[in-house]
């Protein structure tokens, strides 16, 4: 019974987290699925947090011009004629990412949710096993 109370408590407090992270997992396996593939234009810089990363320009085929932006750490020297290629949802096209960068974000997202999930049920599968 404690450990449902425990649970009722951490459980609200880790949800906001796992929800993120399974967001994203969704977001970026739909766009390996059926994202296509386009060239982006560098744009700029975009710095936060002492970070820096790239956005890159495309042009989507309803014939608007969207932006991807690279994973914070991956600009080391993108100059204004720097290509990448960008991966966008068509159904989204504000889904989009730099093609180089999806699977590292995946992966980072997978293990973020991982943790969150295992944090989230850690204190009362502890309770359960040891009470106080």
């Amino acid at each position: 019974m404690a450990g449902l109370i425990v649970l009722l408590i951490t459980g609200p407090l880790m949800s906001w987290p796992l929800i993120y992270c399974l967001r994203n997992v969704y977001g970026l396996s739909v766009l390996r699925r059926r994202g296509v593939r386009t060239s982006g234009r560098f744009g700029y810089l975009y710095w936060q947090d002492g970070e820096v990363a790239g956005v890159f320009r495309f042009e989507a085929q309803d014939g608007k011009t969207r932006t991807a932006m690279t994973a914070f750490g991956h600009t080391a020297d993108h100059g204004e004629a720097d290509t990448l290629d960008v991966l966008y949802d068509p159904t989204r096209p504000q889904r989009a990412e730099v093609a180089d960068c999806v699977a590292g974000k995946l992966r980072t997202f997978r293990l973020g949710a991982s943790v969150v999930a295992f944090c989230m049920f850690l204190p009362p599968v502890c309770y359960w096993i040891v009470p106080l």
